[in-house]
């Protein structure tokens, strides 16, 4: 039998699990023809980290539209792969619901405007926002729309974090993270507070 037997749910490959222990950590993060064809941070990592980065411990944030992949790397292999049930179509939808606007018009206020710490956003900003319907587009506060993106960003990293410590991996992020994906840069603000 497997050493992992009694860690792994059933139906679980033992067998190339196990085989994997006699690989190098380059050979364990070289995409394999059985791994799901949907978990694409081990490839995007390739493009995105240097060995460094790898060696010292490092999180791969992949922000896709249904959900967020997650791989850490410690000591040049994978020490951790995990998938949060959030992603950009969330933050999209957030942004239509509240600012009353097409999920078409809230994609495209998403990544000008937005910005998911309220605080850092000058008082008195305005952005226009497209109506639904034929009714005519509104000024509204810049900082609106921060309120809207602040509380799910937060949710995102408090479950990333929470993710990361019970795997065991957080204290050993001495790269940090690196968020790819949908439009990272709108979420990044909040990482710091959040995943501390």
């Amino acid at each position: 039998g497997s050493m992992m037997e009694n860690f792994l749910p059933a139906g679980w490959n033992l067998d190339e699990i196990d085989r994997l222990g006699a690989f190098s950590g380059a050979d364990v993060v070289r995409r394999q023809s059985w791994w799901h064809p949907q978990f694409e941070p081990l490839a995007c990592a390739d493009a995105t980290l240097d060995p460094d980065e790898r060696e010292l411990g490092v999180c791969l944030i992949d922000i896709g539209a249904g959900s967020t992949d997650v791989v850490v790397f410690y000591e040049g292999a994978v020490a951790h792969t995990g998938v949060i049930p959030i992603g950009g179509d969330h933050f999209t939808n957030d942004v239509a619901v509240g600012l009353r606007t097409p999920l078409s018009e809230a994609e495209k206020i998403k990544p000008m405007f937005g910005c998911a710490v309220v605080t850092s956003i000058p008082e008195g900003n305005e952005i226009e926002v497209p109506s639904v319907g034929d009714r005519p587009s509104r000024l509204m506060p810049q900082r609106m729309l921060g309120e809207i993106l602040e509380p799910r960003t937060r949710e995102l990293f408090e479950m990333l974090r929470d993710q990361l410590r019970q795997a065991k991996v957080f204290e050993g992020l001495g790269a940090g993270c690196v968020m790819i994906g949908d439009k990272p840069a709108s979420c990044s603000w909040c990482m710091v507070s959040s995943i501390d």
